[in-house]
């Protein structure tokens, strides 16, 4: 825990940054004389164990046993992810950027989320969900209704990103009108996300005038029956494996990700974040809103069709692990995903 507001000087500031940056590599305490062996660092042993005393009292890291090295806390290892300041975002590793290459030629969305879920899966070797893009955030390109039964109709709203929704819907529109709805439907759809679509049907009092038409009733309460049925939030999932394979994590954390990973609302609820101006996030620990994944690092960014966010790309991974350059393959990923979405 923080004991106080005390400043850290400069070579204080080094020291720590020296400590988390070792520990993330081997995942094993960091000792004095392994600072000294291993960084740039200029000082006395007999220095830095006193900003390691200091360092310990603030909360930023802990001895686990009497003679062992330091351990970053989940505020230590904020502290170093907070002073990463070049993340790099145009990696020249030549296969990095074929692979990514190739797999935006890809037309159907669904494929090409899936094929980059498990590229950086590969990439990063950690667990890596990609969420399908939110349906109500794309703009309606048709709305076709197909006639299956006497009561029932099918209806598919196809969007601007190729992405659709079907649904069977009952309904006791008389076959010969079913075109007629079809054409006024598109009249007022096409153009609209579902938000802007719902947002105009409550407030359809204030265009009447625009709006207005015998039909007008049974078209309001056909688009509701359409619109408040909700597709289950579908997600892309790769590298299980890699968990398992991780040493950082016990046979319970890794069974606790898994019984995660089998609840979708859980899933939903991981990727509920606001961003603001921000591309990116990291939560360590602590930070994590769910005791099951506490032993866990999380990397989270939105991918966007040109300003909007429509979808979240999350990696999970031990504490131990390489911050930078994890978060540096999570953000280019989220980065070409968005231009390819923003350029269709």
């Amino acid at each position: 825990m923080n004991k106080g507001k005390a400043i850290l000087n400069d070579r204080q500031l080094k020291v720590l940054y020296c400590i988390v940056k070792e520990y993330t590599k081997k995942g094993k305490p960091v000792s004095s004389n392994h600072i000294l062996n291993h960084t740039s660092l200029d000082y006395s042993s007999a220095t830095i164990r006193n900003d390691m005393r200091k360092l310990e009292y603030m909360g930023y890291i802990y001895q686990p046993h009497t003679s062992a090295g330091r351990i970053p806390t989940d505020s230590g290892i904020r502290f170093f992810i907070e002073s990463i300041k070049n993340i790099n975002k145009d990696l020249n590793d030549t296969n990095t950027n074929i692979a990514i290459k190739q797999t935006k030629r890809i037309g159907d969305i669904e494929t090409l989320l899936r094929k980059m879920s498990n590229l950086l899966a590969k990439l990063t070797n950690s667990l890596v969900i990609i969420s399908k893009p939110a349906f109500n955030k794309l703009l309606i390109n048709s709305i076709n209704i197909v006639n299956i039964s006497d009561d029932y109709l099918n209806v598919t709203i196809l969007t601007d990103l190729g992405v659709s929704k079907n649904i069977s819907l009952f309904s006791n529109i008389e076959r010969s009108r079913i075109q007629e709805y079809q054409s006024i439907i598109n009249q007022i759809a096409v153009g609209k996300t579902t938000d802007e679509l719902i947002q105009a049907i409550n407030n359809f009092h204030l265009e009447k005038d625009k709006w207005y038409d015998s039909r007008l009733n049974d078209l309001i309460e056909f688009l509701n029956n359409i619109l408040e049925i909700n597709i289950d939030e579908k997600f892309y999932t790769n590298g299980t494996e890699y968990l398992l394979k991780n040493e950082y994590l016990s046979n319970s954390d890794i069974l606790k990700v898994i019984n995660y990973l089998d609840n979708p609302n859980k899933l939903t609820d991981l990727f509920d974040i606001e961003y603001s101006d921000e591309e990116g996030k990291i939560f360590i620990g602590n930070e994590i809103d769910n005791e099951d994944l506490r032993n866990l690092a999380i990397f989270i960014a939105p991918y966007k069709k040109n300003e909007n966010n429509i979808g979240n790309i999350a990696i999970l991974d031990s504490k131990v692990v390489d911050y930078e350059r994890v978060f540096g393959y999570l953000l280019y990923t989220a980065n070409r995903i968005s231009e390819t979405f923003s350029n269709r």
